[in-house]
């Protein structure tokens, strides 16, 4: 369907009656529940809500299915009261206030009030949870390089405007936490999908982290995976090296010929052994993750879904996602983020002035042109002259979202419409795919346009980033 007709569509399916809550639990079979999730036959549209949204303002949640069509909540909750036997299993001591997942609260659980309130509507709710982050609480689950420098403690590059290092993604103690955590929140709370952010690498922007993980843990599972450790480690080493050799014509050369980052790997030493090397680092993230969506599928027998968001297409292989099988294996669905300033233009931004910072003489038109051209992006209309132009921040405190979309809003159609359709072509096992808008920052002009972008695309629906302002406004505080 178009976008008008589903609308139409989906508020008529609003006014239909459904069972209560505790028949719909148990006959979950026969109500027809997930009614949108993971489903190939439905069009996905979800928004992002509080606890205070849903249960104090039912009105909106009907604003959002009647003028939008929505039929999928996001529900932002702060956090899960674990019993016991799970929380002896935290990596982290409680006083650390460091949760992998979703928090502990000890508060009246309201996650299964809000999935009344939703379900009666026939809409799906997802519970989501937070990252991977390594914040300094125990070094032991510290990723490192191939030099043994936790990857925390490197140098943050020029325009690498994201912050949180990951921890290691084969550490058995976090392996073992999410596993039993992740499928007790998903067999004692009423929700259609549990849905993670930030379980993976760090954007490419902070390149030096791409020699990274390189712990006695991570070697082993490159063993147990096939993959030669040394040999990688070797090519990896020397590639810092090479980088060195380059020379402002052997860039501009490089640009002319419309090098991708596949024939710049090629064109070094150890070529193979670099790929094998980023295809390894997903691999091994793969190998954990999908452990917990197989420990989901099993205490739910298969009723809940396990959805991890990554990034755009063009860099999901680099945090360690390798769509054809971190989709399916690991996520349930296909789901990048769209946090233009963060995700994506900052990669070119930092790699950009890398290659300024080390190539003697090399201007930054140059520069651009060299990397848009490495990651594919020569056809779109983006900022060329120079690095300011494209208005990242120098660091991640002197980044202004506001001062960078009010700079970069024009380039955004050309951008997303050409992530949108990468995407689609990445997704060749054919999961449920659903994409981003991001109508907070981009304005309602720019954003519309894209929802029937996204769907000629081939995908499945769309989410609501933060908000679906301005097309129906939140409700006042207070």
């Amino acid at each position: 369907m178009k976008r008008r007709e589903f609308i139409k569509h989906g508020s008529t399916a609003a006014s239909l009656s459904l069972l209560g809550y505790a028949q719909k639990k148990a006959e979950a079979a026969t109500s027809g529940r997930p009614f949108i999730t993971c489903r190939k036959d439905k069009k996905l549209i979800g928004v992002y809500c509080s606890i205070d949204e849903i249960l104090d303002h039912p009105e909106y949640i009907d604003r959002l299915q009647e003028k939008l069509g929505c039929n999928v909540i996001i529900l932002s909750a702060p956090g899960v009261n674990y019993p016991r036997d799970i929380l002896k299993l935290a990596p982290f001591s409680p006083e650390t206030n460091q949760w992998i997942g979703i928090g502990y609260s000890q508060e009246e659980n309201k996650i299964n009030l809000c999935a009344e309130e939703i379900h009666k509507r026939n809409m799906d709710i997802w519970l989501i949870g937070s990252g991977h982050y390594d914040r300094g609480n125990n070094d032991a689950f510290s990723p490192v390089d191939f030099n043994g420098m936790l990857l925390r403690n490197q140098t943050v590059p020029k325009y690498a405007i994201e912050s949180s290092t990951a921890l290691c993604f084969q550490k058995q103690r976090i392996i073992n936490w999410q596993v039993n955590a992740y499928s007790w929140i998903c067999n004692n709370h009423d929700i259609d999908a549990l849905y993670l952010t930030h379980h993976r690498y760090n954007a490419p922007s902070i390149y030096s982290q791409l020699w990274g993980c390189t712990c006695a843990d991570c070697r082993k599972a490159a063993n147990r995976l096939g993959y030669d450790f040394d040999r990688m480690g070797k090519a990896m080493i020397k590639l810092e090296t090479d980088l060195n050799t380059l020379t402002k014509e052997r860039i501009k050369t490089m640009a002319s010929l419309g090098f991708s980052l596949g024939d710049f790997i090629q064109a070094v030493t150890g070529g193979n052994d670099i790929l094998d090397w980023i295809e390894f680092r997903a691999k091994a993230v793969t190998d954990s993750l999908s452990r917990v969506n197989r420990a989901i599928k099993t205490s739910t027998q298969g009723k809940c879904a396990f959805i991890i968001d990554t990034v755009g297409p063009t860099f999901s292989l680099l945090v360690g996602h390798d769509l054809k099988d971190f989709t399916g294996k690991v996520s349930d669905a296909y789901y990048p983020m769209a946090w233009v300033d963060y995700h994506y233009m900052s990669v070119p931004a930092a790699w950009a002035q890398a290659l300024v910072e080390r190539v003697p003489n090399l201007d930054e038109r140059t520069a651009l042109e060299a990397v848009y051209k490495f990651i594919g992006w020569d056809d779109i209309d983006l900022p060329r002259n120079s690095i300011a132009d494209i208005h990242i921040g120098a660091t991640r405190n002197e980044h202004s979202i506001e001062d960078f979309y009010s700079h970069f809003k024009k380039y955004v159609p050309g951008l997303m419409t050409h992530e949108y359709k990468h995407g689609a072509l990445l997704n060749t096992n054919n999961y449920p795919s659903y994409q981003t808008v991001f109508p907070h920052f981009w304005g309602a002009e720019i954003t519309e346009p894209l929802f029937d972008v996204i769907m000629d695309t081939g995908h499945d629906g769309y989410i609501f980033e933060i908000s679906a302002q301005p097309f129906v406004n939140k409700p006042e505080k207070g």
